[in-house]
């Protein structure tokens, strides 16, 4: 299912089109479509997806197995540093049209600084007169904003476009329960938020407390374990942030309560609430009506799955462990429509938005 992407599809098609050199960056948080729509986008076209998993010299010989098999190259090129890489798509897109995507581009700037700085040398020596459409994509938010958009980046001044994948809006996201009535659509879209990788786990055919037993309180279910798995690939201390988001969760918003309840010092919050904020794409700051003086910023879970999970799942993990989600499915079933009072404020003022701009 392709769902609300096509102005993005459109965008990368036009580049294409236009032959001319492209450097574009595509971000936005994890799970949230990056890859779907690059696959989608590269159907029918000479390229190839090119994904870090870690960086170094293994990681170049990955890169030179996947160009050979994804191009159909009758000899595997010797790729042993950045330049030679550049150097081989330059080559390779000297006359003919060429797209290259490579994943999570942010590992192997982190870990080899050169990567970065070979790219706009190369870039400005011959790739921009090449015939490539390179699409760096990273999931980091915070961090692909600076390593790729600001300008202390070394690739500022090149780039020719930008695409920030958000999670989907509740119009959106409700087109993947299209069988359910009104009100189980909010609440469905209050337990899997906007992001399309768990959206589209859901199975319309079956109730939303079935849906949420077995992809959430199942302890063998994708979604029992989701916010430390993405904590873990995120960050170097998933449990510190899990405790951050655990006492967000109770309804600690300002800083002192925040670290009061996570058991840390509030001048060390910062710094992780940054990383949340910036980087994840998980916490919001919000301000009273009229305030940003100091000390006024509140700090809230942003996201509908995170904030079900740490309500839910969280307090319940020894029942759950021990097999008794149905009684934790009794819990959700009691509590579910205050749990999607703030959802529901998000969707009506989502329609509100939308009736004024008409």
């Amino acid at each position: 299912m392709f769902i609300n992407r096509y102005d993005e599809l459109s965008f990368l098609e036009e580049r294409w089109k236009g032959e001319k050199a492209e450097l574009i960056i595509l971000y936005g948080r994890r799970r949230v479509g990056k890859t779907y729509l690059i696959r989608r986008f590269m159907k029918e076209k000479r390229g190839a997806y090119l994904f870090v998993s870690k960086a170094g010299q293994p990681l170049l010989d990955e890169f030179s197995n996947s160009i050979m098999e994804q191009l159909g190259l009758s000899f595997r090129p010797s790729i042993r540093t950045f330049k030679d890489l550049f150097l081989l798509l330059g080559k390779l897109s000297s006359d003919k049209r060429l797209l290259v995507a490579i994943d999570e581009f942010q590992r192997m700037a982190e870990a080899e600084p050169s990567f970065l700085m070979e790219l706009q040398r190369c870039w400005d020596e011959f790739l921009s007169k090449s015939r490539i459409m390179l699409v760096l994509m990273g999931s980091a938010v915070g961090i692909i904003e600076r390593l790729g958009l600001s300008q202390a980046s070394p690739i500022f001044g090149r780039r020719t476009g930008q695409i920030k994948l958000k999670p989907f809006d509740f119009s959106c996201s409700k087109e993947f329960f299209r069988r359910y009535g009104p009100e189980d659509k909010i609440r469905a879209y209050s337990v899997f938020g906007g992001v399309p990788a768990y959206l589209s786990m859901v199975d319309d055919s079956k109730g939303l407390m079935e849906n949420i037993s077995s992809l959430i309180l199942d302890n063998k279910g994708p979604l029992y374990e989701e916010p430390y798995f993405l904590l873990s690939q995120e960050t170097r201390e998933p449990i510190r942030y899990m405790s951050i988001l655990e006492a967000m969760s109770q309804g600690a918003t300002k800083l002192g309560e925040i670290a009061s309840k996570a058991g840390m010092s509030s001048s060390d919050l910062p710094r992780y609430l940054k990383v949340l904020e910036a980087d994840l794409d998980l916490v919001e700051r919000r301000y009273p009506l009229t305030e940003r003086r100091r000390g006024r910023t509140r700090y809230h879970l942003k996201d509908n799955f995170i904030r079900f999970w740490f309500k839910f799942v969280r307090p319940h993990l020894t029942l759950l462990e021990m097999g008794e989600k149905e009684r934790v499915l009794e819990v959700v079933r009691m509590q579910i429509d205050e749990h999607a009072s703030l959802a529901f404020e998000d969707v009506a003022m989502e329609h509100f938005s939308r009736e004024v701009v008409r």
